[in-house]
């Protein structure tokens, strides 16, 4: 029974992070947008912080800054060391030049801004 139960939340927890991982947060570059948790933050580590900037406002509130254009992701912990949130950070030039091309289940989305430059592929295969 407790063998049950341990796997019962390893495959919660699993489901949870991968989850998490798939949801995205767009920022322009050299702009501010405010993202809310519900949790309170103790510790955040930002994969490549040139690309995107994260001021802690509050326990629950970030501010995401876009560097330079690109993509990375933001881990967030709480006091006891636990992954409570994670997103990929996708910082564009500008949200005007945005453009996600669909071929078949696969798609592509480009920053067109000024010449077009890929900045997610979404294959549900992988």
């Amino acid at each position: 029974m407790a063998r049950t139960y341990k796997s019962m939340l390893a495959a919660a927890a699993f489901a949870m992070i991968g989850s998490a991982h798939a949801e995205q947060f767009v920022v322009e570059t050299n702009k501010t947008l405010p993202l809310t948790l519900d949790t309170d933050v103790s510790s955040i580590v930002v994969g490549n912080p040139l690309i995107a900037d994260i001021a802690v406002l509050n326990e629950r509130k970030l501010l995401v800054t876009g560097r330079q254009f690109g993509q990375t992701n933001l881990i967030v912990f709480d006091a006891f060391g636990r992954q409570t949130y994670s997103v990929d950070l996708v910082v564009t030039a500008t949200s005007d030049g945005l453009v996600t091309v669909s071929r078949g289940a696969e798609s592509a989305t480009l920053d067109c801004s000024s010449a077009c430059r890929e900045l997610q592929k979404n294959d549900p295969g992988r």
